[in-house]
């Protein structure tokens, strides 16, 4: 359960500044260089809004299961582009 929270607080953590700077995030999104131009924003608008809800859910413990898959998704497609 703890492990829970913690994971949920830092994808909470983690969303915040995207939200807050959109072209930011876009503009590290593009400096991958794994997607085509148009995905980028569309990809930085939505992406934190994920993170976020996830962070959330974990950290209230609702819909576990479902934020769990999503967050271990979230994860694997961030080691993948580093």
């Amino acid at each position: 359960m703890r492990v829970q929270i913690a994971l949920g607080a830092v994808f909470v953590a983690s969303a915040i500044p995207k939200l807050v700077d959109p072209p930011a995030f876009a503009h590290m999104i593009y400096n991958y260089r794994l997607l085509p131009g148009t995905l980028v924003n569309a990809l930085a608008l939505v992406m934190p809004w994920i993170e976020l809800l996830v962070g959330v859910l974990l950290v209230l413990g609702a819909w576990r299961r479902e934020a769990a898959l999503v967050a271990a998704l979230l994860l694997v497609v961030f080691l993948g582009a580093i």
